[in-house]
């Protein structure tokens, strides 16, 4: 397997051409097989709600079965594939993060997505019919075309985020202003783990000791701060040994290791693997 370190572009995929701010609603039916065959990224969200079929659905090494129910939620850098069912059938929404709309409540949607896990069972929540009607709707909407419907696609998706955030949070809710401040983090570490890989980098930004940090990360995420941090490191190193052929010394350097058996010693103690083995492994699947 390889896949490159491109990420296709909104404009580029699905049966109906949009611009990035557009919001695209369409049919699995018509998308079982993907436009790119093979493990690739994207540099939107896609969201995916199955309502019959079978298969796999494969998102950053981690295979999740297909089953009616479920929801998917593809963010953009992750690397994913699919082998569906030729009778699958489901709901695709894709668009840019120039499509989402402020939060009324002061917690930006995008927050509220990036924390979604990858997967949802859906089946059995109460909100189950209500998603899919709204996506029902949404699908109408978008193949009709009618007047201002880019508004209400708008409305729409800030209600579905909202609804997934809601099915997925049955503990107690943290404030508004910790769960931005996490979110700041880990998109903090997103785009600046390759180059720093202390918590002071980003306890400096957020304007917190990096002692108060990780007190905040291990409340909220049950992990310090720096786990976070390399817990990104090793999301990336894995996908690059997956689906990439460099060798594992350029893989070290590129993700900011400057002495190629530093990375080696990282991986092993954070995975529990020499990264070839886990290359090995991995690509026997």
């Amino acid at each position: 397997m390889k896949v490159s370190q491109i990420r296709h572009p909104l404009e580029s995929l699905g049966l109906v051409r949009i611009e990035r701010g557009d919001i695209r609603v369409e049919r699995l039916s018509a998308r079982t097989k993907p436009a790119v065959p093979f493990p690739h990224r994207h540099d939107f969200y896609q969201l995916l709600w199955m309502q019959r079929g079978s298969g796999f659905h494969e998102i950053d090494l981690q295979k999740h079965p297909v089953a009616a129910g479920q929801f998917f939620v593809m963010k953009p850098g992750q690397v994913h594939n699919w082998a569906l069912s030729g009778h699958a059938e489901g709901i695709i929404v894709e668009f840019s993060s120039e499509s989402l709309q402020k939060d009324a409540g002061g917690f930006s949607l995008e927050d509220r997505l990036m924390q979604l896990p990858d997967a949802i069972t859906v089946k059995s929540v109460k909100s189950a019919p209500s998603l899919e009607r709204l996506l029902s709707e949404m699908l109408s909407e978008f193949e009709s075309r009618k007047s201002a419907f880019e508004k209400i696609l708008e409305s729409y998706l800030s209600v579905l985020i909202l609804l997934l955030s809601r099915s997925v949070k049955d503990a107690p809710k943290a404030s508004v202003e910790s769960e931005a401040l996490i979110s700041q983090y880990q998109g903090l570490v997103d785009r600046h783990f390759r180059e720093q890989h202390g918590v002071e980098f980003y306890s400096e930004i957020l304007k917190l000791s990096p002692r108060a940090l990780t007190m905040r990360t291990t409340r909220h995420l049950n992990k310090s701060a720096r786990e976070v941090i390399f817990d990104r490191l090793i999301l990336e190193a894995k996908r690059m040994l997956v689906y990439t052929e460099e060798a594992v010394a350029n893989i070290g350097f590129d993700l900011g290791f400057e002495d190629a058996n530093h990375f080696s010693r990282f991986f092993k103690t954070q995975s529990g693997q020499t990264a070839q083995v886990f290359r090995s492994k991995n690509r026997k699947k």
